[in-house]
């Protein structure tokens, strides 16, 4: 059962909220506020597992309070309500997992409810001792040789390290990589921020024990990869095959479940989105060809499984559904 605050300058509407998820089994509401200074002060002792935070308040907005949340305390996920969508990329910003449009429905909870549920599940499984593993695909996770989540001193830092595990193996410009990650500062100054985020990164991956390798260049940085392999390193070394359907079932069966998500799901990171949909028509692709194979073998419950399994990683990629559908009841059609 989840620990929930809820925040709502209006009384009807945080009455409205404690009712809906308060019905849900899931969740357990440990404080319920219409002032968000004092909800700040009550949240160290109510140790909410998640927040539900309404956008637009006059004494501070949800924005505000979710910043200083995330400064303060190491807990609690947050989730916006409002009445309005213009919010929603900055939400991005201070990574709510959801941003939902009043009135909150019960089908909205519990979609809230199996998402924390997954994401919980993923944090546990961490890999035995000695392994460091790194994650890209369904969100952003790196876990040191101790198997524990590493803790990164900045987002900057963070972030400069998942632009560096798309590019891997290949020069990355100092000035780009200033330029994306301080987009409002001017030269100089970025590549300052730069030079101290670089020493950082390095240091947490050598405290980590994590093998990864970065090398200055005569224009900017390389990350080498070595021996470390990793969802997104194995999608590109089968990119080739992938995109001439060359690839052998095998290893397309392993692919398929490494892709575990859109890259860097519910991370804010702009620069993101190319990479996002390449790697997305590459999963489609794999997934359009295993379930092709599985209906020449004649095992319909493996392809309805597969689709079931798209489904859930990329809930969204409707013609990804479709497709696989299609191909399934083609297969049904022919074998009548």
């Amino acid at each position: 059962m989840f620990n929930v605050v809820i925040v709502d300058d209006e009384h009807l509407v945080l009455n409205l909220m404690n009712m809906i998820v308060g019905r849900n089994a899931g969740f357990s509401i440990v404080g319920s506020f219409t002032d968000p200074h004092e909800a700040l002060k009550r949240i160290p002792e109510l140790r909410p597992d998640i927040l539900f935070l309404d956008i637009e308040m006059p004494l501070m907005n949800g924005m505000e309070l979710a910043r200083l949340v995330r400064e303060r305390f190491d807990r609690g996920m947050i989730v916006f309500t409002t009445a309005h969508m213009q919010y929603a990329l900055e939400a991005f910003d201070v990574e709510a997992i959801d941003y939902v449009l009043k009135p909150v429905s019960d089908e909205v909870l519990e979609r809230i409810r199996k998402r924390l549920l997954k994401r919980i599940a993923a944090q546990e499984a961490a890999p035995d001792r000695g392994e460091s593993t790194i994650r890209c695909f369904g969100g952003f996770e790196v876990r040191g040789e101790d198997g524990k989540l590493v803790r990164f001193p900045t987002r900057k830092t963070e972030e400069l390290l998942a632009y560096l595990l798309c590019h891997p193996d290949q020069n990355n410009g100092k000035w780009r990589l200033a330029e994306l990650l301080w987009p409002e500062m001017d030269g100089e100054r970025a590549i300052h921020n730069l030079h101290s985020t670089m020493h950082r990164l390095k240091k947490t991956l050598k405290n980590s024990g994590i093998k990864l390798e970065i090398n200055k260049s005569t224009e900017g940085y390389v990350l080498e990869t070595g021996q470390i392999s990793y969802d997104l390193l194995a999608f590109e070394q089968a990119k080739s095959n992938i995109v001439e359907a060359s690839i052998d079932w095998e290893r397309g069966d392993w692919l398929f479940t490494q892709y575990r998500g859109p890259l860097y799901d519910e991370k804010p990171y702009l620069w993101k989105l190319p990479p996002e949909e390449k790697f997305r028509r590459m999963f489609e692709r794999i997934a359009a060809e295993l379930v092709r194979r599985d209906l020449l073998n004649e095992e319909p419950d493996r392809a309805e499984r597969r689709l079931q399994e798209c489904r859930s990683v990329e809930p969204l990629h409707i013609e990804l559904h479709e497709r696989l559908a299609d191909l399934i009841a083609e297969f049904g059609y022919k074998r009548s």
